[in-house]
């Protein structure tokens, strides 16, 4: 049976063969006095988990943070009435090391590894919140770094936040590192340390979409396509009196068989956009990255919970309760994978 974590690599996002526009309708999110973070800080740490040790090649690990933001995971709430930042304790490397050692067996080779922390942050400010953790794991060879790994994943915490991401950290990080400790670089690529710390723009380069200056027009059924600018689907539009896209209809007989909900974006007139459950968003590139402001629905019912993974756009844990909301969010792309990051949730429908 797959562990967890791997199921979670796995989902992928899904798309309707015929959706319309919703509309936006919006309530104002509760926000904090000031929209400046509260000065108080809460540490996080990396903690070791029981687990049998496996043989590694490797005996030491350094730490390189590449977060676009390292002041600040995100916010959390001590009581109703405090709300304190929670942040990387630091040093990280010892506690790395600490993990590292906790999962070896004896004899473990001389090599040396290097753990990129590329992404770790809350989306939502308040209540039930996603996380989204993005690493690296490279191997040393000389004053090069060959990939071992890559680690991105989202999981959805409820109440006792605290707990609970020590708790999903703890295992998925665990599992990351134990997976890996026992294996060689696969491939011939590798990096130098002044490369990794602008490694996002490296693999843009390597994209179709994010070269591209003319966008192939035409319906797309997963990322990757898209990604590759490639479109790999028939289907047809309707537009309402603006020009918008208003609904998609795709026509391959094999998509219908295959009873997929939807697609997940489509090029229309050479302007992209995205597709979710609750509609068509057009898709901006602000940047070396692309955006797109629309309604998601960030919940589901008991019966719905196993599509609810694929509704959000990202591979999550949603427990044994449900929200009941759709929010209006701002989104980016993952660039690696597709996921719907949100940046900021604007309203609440």
């Amino acid at each position: 049976m797959k562990h967890p974590l791997l199921l979670l690599m796995s989902l992928c996002l899904a798309v309707s063969a015929m959706i319309p526009v919703c509309s936006m309708a919006q309530t104002p999110l509760p926000r904090l006095a000031s929209d400046t973070l509260p000065a108080e800080r809460e540490y996080f740490e990396f903690h070791t988990i029981d687990r049998a040790p496996v043989v590694s090649l490797y005996k030491t690990i350094d730490f390189l943070d590449s977060r676009t933001d390292t002041s600040c995971i995100g916010m959390v709430e001590i009581t109703d009435k405090k709300v304190v930042r929670l942040v990387l304790q630091t040093p990280v490397q010892p506690q790395l090391s600490a993990l590292l050692t906790a999962y070896s067996a004896p004899d473990a080779g001389d090599g040396e590894l290097l753990f990129q922390l590329r992404r770790f942050s809350f989306a939502e400010p308040f209540g039930s919140r996603y996380c989204y953790l993005a690493a690296t794991l490279y191997a040393k060879q000389g004053e090069r770094y060959a990939p071992l790994a890559n680690l991105d994943t989202t999981f959805l915490l409820f109440k006792g936040l605290r707990k609970a991401i020590r708790i999903e950290t703890k295992h998925i990080l665990s599992e990351f590192l134990a997976a890996h400790m026992g294996t060689r670089p696969a491939g011939a690529v590798s990096y130098s340390l002044d490369e990794l710390t602008r490694l996002d723009s490296l693999e843009k380069q390597q994209m179709a979409l994010y070269t591209t200056t003319r966008f192939a027009d035409g319906f797309y059924s997963a990322y990757s396509a898209f990604r590759d600018q490639r479109p790999d689907l028939h289907g047809e539009v309707k537009v309402d009196a603006d020009g918008r896209v208003s609904h998609v209809k795709i026509l391959d007989k094999a998509w219908k068989n295959a009873q997929r909900d939807h697609i997940y974006a489509l090029v229309y007139n050479g302007d992209p956009y995205v597709v979710t459950y609750l509609g068509i968003w057009p898709l901006e590139k602000i940047g070396d990255d692309f955006y797109f402001t629309g309604k998601l629905k960030l919940s589901a019912s008991s019966q719905e919970i196993a599509g609810a993974y694929v509704m959000f756009g990202v591979a999550g844990v949603l427990g044994r309760n449900a929200l009941g909301d759709k929010m209006v969010c701002r989104v980016m792309l993952d660039h690696q994978n597709g996921e719907f990051i949100h940046k900021k949730i604007l309203a609440v429908d």
